[in-house]
This record gives C-alpha cells, sequence and structure tokens, in this order.
C-alpha cells in the first residue's frame, strides 16, 4: 500500500496466486500512523475494482478510513 505520492507504507509478500483483495485488511492493519499527527491513519483508502467488497468497506470504516473503491456493476468514468 502507498500514500498519496507513491511513498510504501506496508508490504506484504503471498504466494503467485493469492489474490490482492485478500491482503487488503492486513496491509490496512500494518500502515504505521501517519508522521505528524499523532493517533493517526491515512483518511481514505483508494482501490480500483478488483477491491470492490461490502465487509471490507466496513472493515475500513471501523477504523475511520474512508473506502473509495469503485463498484464492479459500474462503468470506469474516463474520457469519452
Amino acid at each position: 500500500m502507498c500514500d498519496g505520492r507513491g511513498t510504501p507504507l506496508t508490504v506484504s509478500t503471498t504466494a503467485a496466486n493469492v489474490n490482492d483483495v485478500t491482503q487488503t485488511l492486513a496491509l490496512v492493519g500494518g500502515i504505521p500512523l501517519v508522521t505528524g499527527r499523532p493517533g493517526r491513519r491515512p483518511e481514505a483508502l483508494l482501490g480500483s475494482k478488483d477491491y470492490d467488497s461490502n465487509p471490507h468497506r466496513e472493515e475500513l470504516r471501523k477504523h475511520r478510513i474512508l473506502p473509495v473503491i469503485s463498484r464492479r456493476a459500474y462503468p470506469h468514468p474516463g474520457p469519452g
């Protein structure tokens, strides 16, 4: 997981065929507190449609992290 500037916050190594979404909550739990803001984790988590999961959204909200994750049912809002 990276911050908005691309700086890695936490890393996980898994077997080759493990879906990334299965590691989401473990990675969130491993994010260190934000520097200069005691007791604060990132405010939001951006994810692609691959991370579309209501249980994950609920768990992120419990950690006071806003899930900004695209829904699979909706097309990507690209140029067009």
